[in-house]
């Protein structure tokens, strides 16, 4: 039963990822069969990008059936595993691969692009949206924390730096700016929300300074 089990989450896992697949990516058609091949690559729309980002949050959050009274009373708790999972979806939601996707082929698009502040503006809202409840669960907070962990690397960088001449990597500028400019929005977000749950100030008090600490 525990080999099933296992089998059967880590297949949940595996298949809620492939979600992360329709971030930044494009479609690549290579033309009609015996005419002459060209390859050409169109984006995924960003509605349906914005689709993805909600559902993989969605998934996240709503993930309590993984802790099954019965079958945790036979076989352990999963919040171990649920944990690193998270973790590792919102790693793979800020990290190099995604946006460097997005920022290449945002030009791409014709029209209506889907620009790097536009995705960790949507990011960012799902992320209150699915979590910022009166009564916070553990999987909520470290969904939370987690985010902003990492949004907050996106920043760090450019302070780590001893020497000011050393040139930065394009990514590390673009990135850092547009995600410096979240942080401000997030930080607001976080005030607002410790300032209306009086029960939930110490945990968002902990975001704000985890944001103050940001290029001290």
């Amino acid at each position: 039963m525990q080999k099933r089990w296992e089998g059967l989450t880590k297949l949940y896992f595996r298949i809620t990822n492939l979600t992360l697949s329709y971030l930044g990516g494009a479609y690549q058609f290579k033309g009609t069969y015996g005419n002459q091949i060209t390859s050409s690559y169109v984006p995924i729309e960003a509605t349906k990008q914005k689709e993805a980002i909600r559902f993989v949050v969605n998934e996240m959050v709503n993930c309590n059936w993984l802790n099954n009274v019965e079958i945790t009373q036979l076989l352990g708790s999963e919040t171990d595993e649920i944990t690193k999972w998270q973790s590792g979806v919102i790693g793979n939601m800020l990290g190099n691969f995604i946006l460097s996707r997005i920022v290449s082929n945002e030009p791409l698009y014709f029209q209506n692009g889907y620009s790097l502040t536009t995705y960790l503006k949507d990011v960012d809202n799902q992320i209150w949206i699915s979590t910022a409840k009166p009564q916070l669960t553990d999987f909520d907070r470290h969904i939370q924390i987690t985010y902003i962990d990492r949004l907050c690397a996106l920043v760090q960088p450019l302070f780590t730096t001893s020497t000011k001449s050393e040139p930065r990597q394009a990514n590390e500028t673009v990135w850092a700016s547009v995600a410096a400019s979240q942080l401000t929005a997030t930080r607001a977000k976080a005030s607002q929300l410790s300032a209306t749950q009086p029960q939930n100030a110490g945990h968002y008090k902990l975001i704000i300074n985890m944001i103050d600490k940001i290029g001290k």
